[in-house]
């Protein structure tokens, strides 16, 4: 069974690599910020990106979360920490999608997802 990563475990996974290496979804899309999730509006979001990224700058985005508060999407405050839940969706989405690891292919780091039957 594959271990669904929690804030933590993404900044534990991504301080492990090169930062400056690119990084992509296994989707081959670039990862973008992070946001509430639409499904649970206490749990974070990895949006998609418009471009190219590289580790340090998701690291730097993900440390940023801890402790920090986001909107819901129908209102009220919510604060993230290290044991917050993460998905990948876009904003304002409830995709059902969960990254498990990072490893890296061809000299980039790729997100692997899984589909969680959680939501």
């Amino acid at each position: 069974m594959k271990t669904l990563m929690r804030l933590k475990d993404l900044i534990e996974a991504l301080h492990a690599l090169d930062p400056h290496l690119s990084i992509k979804f296994e989707t081959e899309c670039p990862v973008g910020g992070f946001s509430s999730y639409r499904g649970y509006y206490d749990q974070l979001a990895m949006c998609r990106g418009n471009g190219p990224t590289t580790v340090g700058e998701v690291l730097q985005k993900a440390r940023e979360c801890d402790g920090k508060t986001f909107q819901g999407w129908k209102g009220g405050d919510f604060v993230m920490g290290l044991d917050t839940k993460v998905w990948v969706s876009d904003l304002g989405t409830c995709e059902s999608l969960r990254p498990y690891d990072i490893v890296v292919e061809d000299g980039v780091a790729v997100i692997k997802l899984v589909l969680s039957e959680e939501w």
